[in-house]
C-alpha cells in the first residue's frame, strides 16, 4: 500500500511537472517595454520568443500605454510555443473610448463592459486582433503559451517601399531563427542566401524579396514585399505649392527664400508673396537666412496646408544659405478679411487693431481676434491670449498661419501687443536716422522698421 501511494505522489509531481513546462507567461508592460522614439522598429516589441507588432498605425513608445488606432492591428507572434490565452489591461472600461471593446469583433476575445480587461483564448503561434474604434490603449498585455509550436511564422519584412538613391531593409524572423532570403522573386529554400535573424540588406535598385525562417528544421510560409527604386521631380517653389495630392521624391528649388519663422524645427519659408513648411525639419537654418538652391523632399498637402517633410536624401548639400544678423521679425501685414481668404497661408503674419474674444462653441472655449465684423481663430500658445479676452482692448498680433480647420484659418499667436491709447496719440515718426531703435519686445530695429518703436524711452508710432 506504502509503495503504491509512493508511486503515485511521484506520478502527480510529474504530473505537476509537466504542466509546468507546457505552460509560461511573459508580460509585456508600456512602462518597462516600450521602444525609443526614434527607434527604426517603432512598432515593434520583441522578448523572450514573443513579437508585438501594430500595423499599420499606432505608438508603442509612450510610456503609459501601447495605443492601437482605428483599423489597425495588433499582431502577436510566438516562436516559443502556441499561444492560448491574451489578456490586455486598458486605460478605460469596456466599450468607453480606449477600453477593450475595440477588439469586440475579433473570434475568440471576450470583455465585459464594466471591466478594464479583454481576453483572446484559442491556440495559436500568431493572434491577431483588428481595432474597430478610434483609439485603443493597453497598459499591460499577459500572454499564456503552451505546448511546443505547430509552425513557424513567415519573417516580416521592413523598410522603405519606395526609395531614391538606396534603402536599408530588415528581416525580422521568430527569435534563434535562420533567414533564407532572394532578391529575384523566386521562392527561397534553404540553399538561398541566409543569416541570422534579424537581417538588414542594403538595396539599391527596385527588388521583389521574398524570405522564409526557419527553427527547429521547420519552415515558415513566404513573406514578400516589393521595393521600388524611384527618381526625384525637379520642382520650383511655386510647383511645390500647386501640389494638390501628396508626392514623395520631390527635389524643390528654392530663389532668394527667406526663412521667416522657426517653430520647434518646423520653418516657415516665403518666396516673393507665397509660403510653405518644412515640416519638423533636421535643416538647421536660422531665421532671416536667405535660401538659394535645391534640397530633397516628401511634399505632403495636409488640409491645404503645403509641407515639405524630410526623407533620407534631405541635406543642405545644394543649398546655399546666407544668414542674417539681424534677428528681428519679418511678418506679413494683413487683415482678417485677407486672412479669412487664405492670403498669408504657411507664412509669419501680422494682423493690427484687433479685439480678442472667447466664445463656447458646441461646450468648448474658443478664442479669436476680431475687427470689422469679422473674425479668425486663434489656437496653442494660450497663455499668450487668454487673459487678455472680452477687454475691449485692441492688440496687434503677430503669427504663424499654420492651420486651416474645416477650410477656415487658425493663427497661433507669436507675440501680442496692446495698442495702447497713447501710442495712438503720438507724434507720426518716419524715417528716423539718429539714436538706437528698438521694437516693443526690446529688440534693436533699423529706421525702416514699421510699427510700435522705443527711442530715448519713450514710445512711438513710426509709420
Amino acid at each position: 500500500m506504502k509503495k503504491v501511494l509512493h508511486f503515485g505522489f511521484i506520478a502527480l509531481l510529474l504530473c505537476f511537472s509537466l504542466i509546468s513546462k507546457a505552460q509560461k507567461t511573459i508580460v509585456f508592460t508600456a512602462d518597462n517595454d516600450h521602444v525609443g522614439k526614434d527607434s527604426p522598429n517603432a512598432l515593434t516589441i520583441e522578448k523572450e520568443g514573443i513579437r508585438l507588432t501594430i500595423s499599420p498605425q499606432g505608438s508603442m513608445s509612450e510610456t503609459t500605454e501601447f495605443r492601437v488606432f482605428q483599423n489597425s492591428s495588433l499582431e502577436i507572434a510566438s516562436s516559443v510555443g502556441n499561444i492560448t490565452k491574451v489578456e490586455l489591461t486598458c486605460k478605460a472600461k469596456g466599450s468607453q473610448k480606449y477600453g477593450p471593446g475595440g477588439f469586440a469583433k475579433n473570434e475568440g476575445y471576450t470583455f465585459e463592459n464594466d471591466g478594464h480587461i479583454g481576453v483572446w483564448t484559442g491556440g495559436s503561434p500568431i493572434v491577431t486582433l483588428t481595432n474597430a474604434t478610434k483609439q485603443l490603449r493597453i497598459n499591460k498585455i499577459t500572454i499564456t503559451l503552451n505546448g511546443e509550436i505547430s509552425a513557424v511564422s513567415a519573417p516580416k519584412i521592413e523598410g522603405n517601399k519606395l526609395f531614391a538613391d538606396s534603402t536599408k531593409v530588415q528581416i525580422i524572423g521568430a527569435e534563434g531563427s535562420t533567414i533564407y532570403y532572394t532578391t529575384d522573386g523566386q521562392n527561397p529554400t534553404t540553399s538561398s542566401l541566409s543569416g541570422l535573424s534579424p537581417l538588414t540588406l542594403t538595396l539599391k535598385n527596385s527588388t521583389t524579396l521574398k524570405a522564409i525562417a526557419t527553427l527547429n528544421n521547420k519552415n515558415s510560409s513566404v513573406a514578400s514585399e516589393i521595393f521600388t527604386k524611384k527618381e526625384y521631380k525637379n520642382i520650383t517653389f511655386e510647383e511645390a505649392l500647386a501640389l494638390k495630392n501628396d508626392e514623395n521624391f520631390v527635389n524643390v528649388t528654392f530663389n532668394n527664400a527667406l526663412v521667416v519663422y522657426s517653430d520647434n524645427g518646423t520653418l516657415h519659408v516665403r518666396q516673393g508673396d507665397k509660403a510653405l513648411m518644412l515640416y519638423k525639419s533636421n535643416l538647421d537654418i536660422p531665421v532671416n537666412a536667405i535660401i538659394n538652391g535645391s534640397a530633397k523632399f516628401n511634399f505632403v498637402n495636409y488640409h491645404g496646408i503645403s509641407e515639405l517633410k524630410d526623407n533620407a536624401n534631405t541635406n543642405k548639400e545644394m543649398l546655399t544659405i546666407e544668414p542674417s544678423q539681424d534677428a528681428t521679425l519679418q511678418p506679413l501685414a494683413l487683415t482678417i478679411t485677407e486672412v479669412n481668404a487664405q492670403k498669408g497661408i504657411c507664412d509669419l503674419i501680422k494682423i493690427s487693431d484687433v479685439k480678442i474674444i472667447k466664445e463656447e462653441v458646441d461646450g468648448k472655449e474658443n478664442y479669436y481676434a476680431t475687427a470689422n465684423n469679422e473674425k479668425v481663430i486663434l489656437f496653442k500658445n494660450e497663455s499668450k491670449y487668454e487673459n487678455l479676452a472680452n477687454n475691449d482692448k485692441t492688440y496687434t498680433i503677430v503669427a504663424v498661419f499654420n492651420s486651416l480647420f474645416k477650410n477656415q484659418p487658425e493663427l497661433k499667436p507669436i507675440e501680442i501687443t496692446e495698442e495702447t491709447s497713447g501710442i495712438k496719440h503720438s507724434q507720426l515718426y518716419n524715417n528716423v536716422n539718429n539714436n538706437t531703435l528698438y521694437n516693443i519686445n526690446g529688440i534693436k530695429v533699423d529706421n525702416f522698421y514699421k510699427g510700435v518703436i522705443i527711442k530715448n524711452g519713450k514710445k512711438y508710432l513710426n509709420k
